[in-house]
Parts: structure tokens; C-alpha cells; sequence
């Protein structure tokens, strides 16, 4: 099954409806902002999912616009906006299917959707986004580390890409795990890398331990 057909299906069956932000986002967010009016202030959401990052900056005054390849994630996404009357854009397909005029962003969030690429999908994703971006634009990118649980050298591919089959993560397909060499070189022409952290964290309550694994990176367009 085509990734973007598994996560139709994770969203017409009502899962990952998220309605609340992650606050990596509300983070970057509040950090990053540029200096005018939050109206005039333009984000963008790669792979939105049900929207609940942008409902929360949408409310915080900023102008969002949303895309996703899953119509039952956007529809979702849409009537919780009309319902509390919200202003935002939502577009269903790939991000870079956009128009021309809709490429001056300040602020692009990926919040663990690149990751259901392959590597080389990843490096056409960011040069894209670059294009997207206003010069001085910044972009928050969350991808999973190889250190992640999840993650087994010998069953990915050269793309450090694989299905899951085992944890938490083994519902939504294939995913990609990066390392910092990795992510250096995705980020070495035409951006400044602003924040790299790497964010570990160990769940010793299920049946086995399960060690969760991901990024945060913060980059600006610098050209």
C-alpha cells in the first residue's frame, strides 16, 4: 500500500485527529516569528495532517495555510476552522504542487510528515521548500534518528528507509531515520543552521523498553 493510502485510511478511521499542537511547534513558533504584523506573518504546513498546528497559530493571529495528501485529514482540518470561524488555507496533494504565488512564506513547519519519505525524497523536499521560503524564512524540521528503537541498519534500504514492523510506530507504513552528518548535509547550501538538538527519551511502561529518538531543527534561508 502507497504511503499516502495508509494515511487516508489512519484518518477516515478517526485516528491521529489531533486537535491540540505539539509544542515543538509553539516553540518555534514564538521564536522565530518575524518582526510584523502576525496577519501579515505567512506559515506554512507540510503534511498538516487534521491541522491542529496551524488552529493554534491560526488563533495566535497568524495567516496559515495547510497541506496535506490525505482529503480526509484537510476536510477535517477545514470544518474545524469553519466551525470556530478561523481563517486558513488548506490544500490537499504534495506541498509542491503549490502556485507561484503562494511561494513567499516566513515561517514552514514539518512536524514529523518528511519523515514518511525516503531519504531522497527528504533532500528534493527541502530544496523545494527553500524555494518557498522568503530569504530569511526559517523552517523547523523534526525527522526521526537513527538512534530511534524503531530503527534496524539491516533491514533499511540506501535511503535509510524501512517499514515498520514493530512499536508504536508500526501502523503507519515506512518511515526515514537521519543522523547529524545527515542533516548537515541537507542543510549545507543556501540555509544557516540555527538550533540542532537531538531529543531522546526512554518509556520503560510498556511490555518492552521502547527509546524514542528525533531532531529538532531550526534553519533560515539565507539566499
Amino acid at each position: 500500500m502507497k504511503q499516502q493510502d495508509i494515511w487516508q485510511d489512519i484518518y477516515t478511521q478517526g485516528q491521529q485527529l489531533n486537535r491540540y499542537p505539539w509544542d515543538s511547534v509553539v516553540s518555534f513558533l514564538f521564536a522565530c516569528k518575524p518582526d510584523k504584523p502576525r496577519a501579515e506573518t505567512r506559515i506554512l504546513e507540510v503534511g498538516c495532517g487534521a491541522g491542529n498546528n496551524l488552529w493554534f497559530a491560526a488563533r495566535e493571529g497568524f495567516n496559515v495555510t495547510g497541506i496535506d495528501f490525505s482529503a480526509a485529514a484537510i476536510e477535517y482540518a477545514k470544518s474545524r476552522f469553519d466551525e470556530e470561524h478561523l481563517k486558513g488555507n488548506f490544500v490537499v496533494g504534495s506541498f509542491d504542487q503549490l502556485p507561484e504565488e503562494e511561494k513567499c512564506f516566513d515561517l514552514i513547519i514539518d512536524r514529523g510528515a518528511l519523515v514518511c519519505a525516503p531519504l531522497s525524497e527528504v533532500r528534493h523536499a527541502i530544496e523545494h521548500i527553500h524555494k518557498l521560503l522568503d530569504v530569511n524564512g526559517k523552517f523547523l524540521f523534526t525527522p526521526f534518528s537513527q538512534e530511534h528503537s524503531c530503527f534496524d541498519k539491516d533491514l533499511c534500504d540506501e535511503d535509510f528507509y524501512l517499514t515498520i514492523t514493530q512499536g508504536p510506530l508500526k501502523k503507519v507504513g515506512k518511515l526515514s531515520f537521519i543522523n547529524e552528518e545527515i542533516i548537515r548535509e541537507l542543510f549545507s547550501q543556501g540555509w544557516k543552521i540555527h538550533s540542532l538538538r537531538h531529543i531522546s527519551d526512554d518509556e520503560k511502561a510498556q511490555e518492552s523498553d521502547y527509546h524514542h529518538a528525533e531532531y529538532r531543527v531550526i534553519v533560515e534561508k539565507i539566499k
